[in-house]
Order: structure tokens, then C-alpha cells, then sequence
């Protein structure tokens, strides 16, 4: 018997001592929701759950909210955050262009200085910008929502089908002019790109595929996307590179397949290649599985960035990503073009 209560003793203080341990986890490590959200490291994708309509949503904040971002971000602009703002008359999205460039640091520099509430970025935020964050007694959340990347197309008519990273590369360094070359029609190649100023899509192709060398003399500049997609269209030797969102459903362009080498060409639409006469009933779309898995070569994640601090625009901005995360997001932003985040990034 004596025994028994000497167990059952051991059993009491083993389950106090461990009910005192929790007690005591729970207390240090409560904080009010800003600090908690500031300690935080931005580099720590804080990813909201799931919703699979918009109407699920709770706690959507009302006012007016501003956000800004980069150019690759239009086609979501223009269908996902137009359906947003159809069902949540309270949730005033507006739309702030700067004064610089259209661009993803321009974005999180307005996102930094207060004059947004958060920012749509088709890069993760550097050193040099979460260090301003933190300056300023917030850091920044960025939550990935779906893949986009650069592709590379041609004139229709152009018998080329692939290409790889030192083909590109000769290419735009001007070193290679004629398409026979590389197997195609004794052409000259008019490489075509929109001006550094105007796409950061530019500064990531001349590191990745140039490796910063100069582009060529020959070289045709565009101020933006839409210009240089209809020179290509009536340029038997051209060749262009640009969002996938916008490259790939074109009828009047033809995107091509690239790799790091020429046993590894992935193309970023899903195959088969749609002719452009059959085109615009039928549209050829994104390589989604490619660009999920980032088999293909030239992938890059678009982000939602806001900060942690005040609450209201930290609000503002989990509900914006919560919205583009649902089912219903998803499917609206596949359809702006853009390859959608896995569901296993959910958690």
C-alpha cells in the first residue's frame, strides 16, 4: 500500500512539474500581437490559413488602404484585385503609382517610407531593405502567392524551337547575328528587350544570362511590354524575353523552350504549342508544374509584403494575401496568367 501512495506521489508531482513547465512556456512566450509579429525574422515566410472562398474571410478591415508595385503585377491587378474590391466595398484598395519607376524596390521603398500599406514584389526583400525596415521599428512580412518567370519568344514563322543560356547570351552580347546559326532560316536576329528603366525582368536576365556583360549595339529598346510585343509580331528575326504571364498567351508571338543546356530545354507553356491561327478561342498557358517544381530555369516567386506594424495596415495586408491565397484567389490569379502556389505551402 505504501508503495502504491508512494507512486502515485511520483505520478502528482511528475504531472505538476510538467503542467508548470507549460505554464511557464505560455507566459514568456506571450507578447502582445505587434511585438510578436515584429520579433518575426522577415526571412520567415509567414504563411496565412487558407480560405476557399472570399466570402470565408473574417476581420476584413474597412477604409481606405494604398498599395503599389511592380509592372509584372498588372494582369493580377486588373482581375484579382478587381474581384477583390467588387465583394468588399469596405476594403478600399487604391492603387498608388510612383512617382519612379513601376518596380518591385520602388514598391518596398513606399511600403518602408509609410506611403503604402503593402507592396506587390516579384522578389524577396534584400539586406540593404530589411535593414531600413528595421530602422524604423518594423520588419517586413513577405508571403509568396504564386510563380511567375522570364520567357523568350520568337516571330511565328521562326523554325527555332529552343534555345539555351549561351545561345541567349550570344544573342544580346550581339556576338551571334544570323538565326542559321542555330539551325534556323538564314536570317538576321533582331533581339528585342523593353529598357532597363522600364522592367526589372531586364536587370534579372542581363545577371542571369549575360552575366552583366553589355548587351549588343544591335539591340532594339521599348518603353514597355505591349510596344515591343507588337514589333516582335511583325519581325521575322526577332526574339524578345519577358514575363511569362504576358509572353505566353500571346497570339502573335511564339514562346520557346529554354535551358541551361541543350539536352534541357523546358518550355513555359503547357504542351502542346497552340498555332497562333487557333488562337485567341484557344490560348496556350503556363507551364504550371514546371514553374511550381522550378524545373523551369528562369523561375522567380511574386510576393506580398507588408509590415508588422501598426495593426491596421498589417491587417490590410493578411487580408490582401489571405484573399490571393484562397482557392478562389488561386484560381483567379491562375487566370490572370501566373502559375499558382502549391497547397503544401500552406500550413
Amino acid at each position: 500500500m505504501r508503495d502504491q501512495w508512494k507512486l502515485a506521489g511520483l505520478l502528482f508531482f511528475n504531472l505538476s512539474w510538467a503542467l508548470g513547465l507549460f505554464g511557464y512556456g505560455l507566459l514568456s512566450t506571450y507578447r502582445s500581437p505587434d511585438k510578436l509579429l515584429t520579433s518575426v525574422q522577415p526571412s520567415f515566410l509567414r504563411m496565412p490559413i487558407p480560405l476557399t472562398t472570399f466570402d470565408q474571410a473574417d476581420q476584413v478591415p474597412s477604409g481606405q488602404y494604398y498599395y503599389s508595385g511592380s509592372a509584372v503585377w498588372s494582369p493580377i491587378r486588373l482581375v484579382v484585385d478587381s474581384a477583390i474590391k467588387s465583394d468588399f466595398r469596405e476594403f478600399q484598395l487604391t492603387y498608388r503609382q510612383p512617382l519612379a519607376t513601376i518596380n518591385s524596390a520602388t514598391a518596398i521603398q513606399m511600403l518602408i517610407s509609410g506611403e503604402v500599406a503593402f507592396a506587390q514584389s516579384i522578389r524577396s526583400l534584400n539586406e540593404v531593405e530589411i535593414q531600413n525596415s528595421q530602422q524604423r521599428g518594423s520588419e517586413l512580412q513577405q508571403i509568396p502567392i504564386a510563380y511567375d518567370g522570364i520567357a523568350v519568344s520568337v516571330h511565328p514563322s521562326l523554325s527555332i524551337s529552343g534555345l539555351t543560356f549561351t545561345q541567349l547570351a550570344q544573342i544580346y552580347c550581339g556576338r551571334v547575328t544570323n538565326w542559321k546559326d542555330f539551325g534556323g532560316p538564314d536570317l538576321e536576329i533582331q533581339p528585342i528587350s523593353i529598357e532597363r528603366d522600364s522592367g526589372e525582368m531586364v536587370d534579372r536576365f542581363a545577371s542571369q544570362i549575360l552575366k552583366f556583360r553589355p548587351f549588343g549595339q544591335n539591340l532594339a529598346f521599348f518603353s514597355n511590354a505591349t510596344d515591343a510585343i507588337g514589333y516582335l509580331a511583325e519581325t521575322p528575326g526577332g526574339i524578345l524575353f519577358g514575363s511569362a504571364a504576358t509572353m505566353v498567351p500571346q497570339c502573335s508571338i511564339k514562346p520557346i523552350s529554354i535551358g541551361r543546356e541543350s539536352e534541357k530545354l523546358i518550355p513555359p507553356y503547357q504542351e502542346p504549342l497552340i498555332e497562333p491561327s487557333r488562337c485567341p478561342e484557344q490560348r496556350n498557358q503556363i507551364n504550371a508544374q514546371a514553374f511550381q517544381s522550378q524545373q523551369y530555369p528562369l523561375t522567380q516567386q511574386l510576393y506580398v509584403l507588408f509590415k508588422s506594424y501598426p495593426h491596421n495596415e498589417y491587417q490590410a495586408g493578411q487580408t490582401y494575401t489571405k484573399l490571393l491565397l484562397s482557392d478562389q484567389g488561386q484560381k483567379l490569379v491562375t487566370r490572370a496568367g501566373f502559375a499558382p502556389i502549391k497547397h503544401t505551402h500552406f500550413r
